[in-house]
């Protein structure tokens, strides 16, 4: 009996290992597709998040862990996917933002936002002060923190994802000798259907 016992207990310890806590967090934003997506995975006991999803943006809340005081300040700064200039300035196509959320009437940290803005045809103005990535940065993961606060644990790590379609999408504005040659084959179009309107 006391045999059959202590291989209960140990299979119950087991299990309880099994589906105990995570120890990370993983946000990842999908703009692969007609519409923006996020996933969070791997969320720690005692830690929620919810999710908004707007035209070509979404939100992630993370509640119930916070990033420490001595968090680097870089972490929120947009970190921003830039295309290059095509007959103008650089325009912003993603623009990824983390910010801390405090609890309504005190100062207390409660959690962060993670939130992800996707290019629009005229592309995104570039915040003032930003981290750039390039428009063909496509490695994964954008951003890692191994320091995470979760109740009395404190190397809780976050890693957040972007998949974005911006380097499949082709420069949104032709070039001139695209422009040249559409615009004279169009006119010996009409050239074409003149003479034969004349002819009969």
């Amino acid at each position: 009996m006391k045999r059959l016992l202590s291989v209960v207990a140990f299979a119950a310890g087991a299990f309880a290992l099994a589906c105990g806590p995570a120890d990370a967090i993983t946000v990842t934003f999908n703009d692969l597709t007609e519409t923006v997506t996020a996933t969070v995975t791997d969320l720690p006991a005692g830690v929620t998040s919810s999710t908004s999803l707007g035209p070509e943006s979404a939100t992630v809340t993370i509640r119930g862990a916070t990033f420490p005081a001595n968090a680097p300040t870089s972490l929120f700064v947009p970190l921003v996917l830039t295309e290059p200039p095509v007959g103008g300035p650089t325009v912003a196509s993603d623009i990824l933002l983390i910010t801390r959320i405090t609890a309504e009437d005190e100062d207390e940290l409660v959690g962060f936002r993670v939130s992800f803005t996707s290019d629009t045809e005229a592309g995104l103005p570039l915040p003032t002060t930003f981290n750039a990535l390039p428009e063909t940065a496509t490695n994964n993961p954008f951003i890692t923190f191994s320091g995470l606060v979760v109740g009395t644990a404190t190397n809780i790590p976050l890693t957040i994802n972007a998949f974005s379609d911006t380097p499949e999408t082709p420069d949104r504005v032709p070039e001139p000798t695209t422009l040249l040659l559409l615009g004279s084959g169009l006119a010996g179009l009409g050239l074409l259907r003149y003479r034969r309107d004349r002819a009969r």
